[in-house]
C-alpha cells in the first residue's frame, strides 16, 4: 500500500462522524483520479500543485460532487500537515474557493418569466406544418417541465385543451401523471391541433410526428432546434443546457408563484423530493 493511502486509511478512521458515515471507496475514487492527474503532470500526488487539484475539481459535471470533494480535500490535506507528512498544504480553504466552480456555476442557469416571453417570441415562424409543430414542441416542453423523452412520446390522445385547465397526461411504466400546460404554451399547441388536421395528420397517433407517416422525433433534433430558439431569443447563456433549461426554468418560474415542492415533484416526475429540491437549487434533471 502508498504511503499516501496508508494515511488515507489513517484518516478516514479518525475523521468525523461525516466521513466515517462514508465508504472509503468514495477516497479511494478520489485518489485514483488525483494521481492520474499527479501522473499527468509528473507530481508527487502528496505535493500536487493547486493546478492539478483545480484541474480535478472543474472536471467534475456534477456541482454536488465538486463541494464534496472539495470539502474533503481541504480536510484532508490539513490531515496530513497534521500527521507531519507535508509541511505546507496545497488546498487549504477549497471548501469556499471551489463552492461553486466557475466551469460549474453555469449549469445553474435558468429563464425569468421575461427571458420566458423572450423564448415564446423566439420561436419558428408557423409557415409550415413542420414549423408549427417545432413551435409547439418546444413552447410544450417550457409550459410543463416535461423531460425530452416524455414530450417526443406524447400520443395524441394524452393533450387535452380544456377551457379551465389544459393539461397533458404522462405515462410511465404503470403510472400517470397530469400535468397542466401555462397559459403562455397554450396558443402554440391549439395552433399545432389546426395544424395537425390541415395537413391530415389527424389520424396519427404521435402528437409530434417525425413525418406524415408518423413516427418519432430524434432527440437531436429537438436539441438543435431549442439551441436555435436560444439563441435567437439572446439567452446564449442557456445553448449549453440545451432543453434542460426549459425544465429547470419551468420549475423555478412555478416555484416563485407559490407551488410547493411536493407539488412540483409530482409535476416533473420524481420520485424523491430530494431531486426537485436540487433541480431547484442547481439545476438538474
Amino acid at each position: 500500500m502508498k504511503p499516501v493511502r496508508k494515511l488515507l486509511l489513517d484518516y478516514s478512521v479518525g475523521a468525523g462522524k461525516d466521513y466515517r458515515d462514508s465508504s472509503l471507496t468514495v477516497f479511494e475514487a478520489i485518489l485514483n483520479k488525483l494521481e492520474s492527474l499527479a501522473d499527468e503532470a509528473n507530481e508527487d500526488l502528496l505535493h500536487a500543485s493547486p493546478m492539478t487539484i483545480n484541474r480535478f475539481l472543474s472536471n467534475q459535471k456534477n456541482l454536488n460532487t465538486a463541494k464534496r470533494y472539495a470539502c474533503f480535500l481541504d480536510d484532508f490535506y490539513a490531515y496530513l500537515v497534521h500527521a507531519g507528512a507535508l509541511k505546507v498544504s496545497p488546498a487549504f480553504r477549497l471548501r469556499d474557493r471551489y463552492s461553486y466552480p466557475e466551469k460549474l456555476a453555469a449549469t445553474t442557469g435558468f429563464a425569468n418569466e421575461e427571458e420566458e416571453r423572450a423564448f415564446l417570441a423566439a420561436l419558428p415562424t408557423p409557415r409550415t406544418w413542420k414549423k408549427t409543430r417545432d413551435a409547439a414542441l418546444l413552447a410544450l416542453s417550457l409550459g410543463t417541465g416535461l423531460k425530452l423523452k416524455e414530450t417526443i412520446h406524447l400520443d395524441a390522445k394524452d393533450v387535452f385543451l380544456r377551457e379551465v385547465a389544459p393539461i397533458v397526461m404522462v405515462h410511465h411504466r404503470h403510472l400517470s401523471r397530469a400535468v397542466p400546460i401555462r397559459e403562455a404554451a397554450v396558443p402554440f399547441v391549439e395552433q399545432w391541433f389546426k395544424a395537425r388536421e390541415e395537413a391530415g395528420l389527424g389520424a396519427l397517433k404521435e402528437f409530434f410526428p417525425a413525418s406524415s407517416e408518423g413516427g418519432r422525433l430524434a432527440p437531436s433534433t429537438v436539441w438543435r432546434q431549442v439551441r436555435k430558439v436560444l439563441e435567437r431569443a439572446g439567452l446564449d447563456h442557456l445553448t449549453h443546457l440545451g432543453i434542460s433549461a426549459l425544465r429547470v426554468s419551468y420549475a423555478r418560474i412555478e416555484a416563485e408563484h407559490g407551488l410547493t415542492v411536493p407539488e412540483l415533484q409530482h409535476r416533473l416526475g420524481h420520485v424523491r423530493e430530494t431531486s426537485t429540491v436540487y433541480l431547484l437549487k442547481n439545476g438538474g434533471r
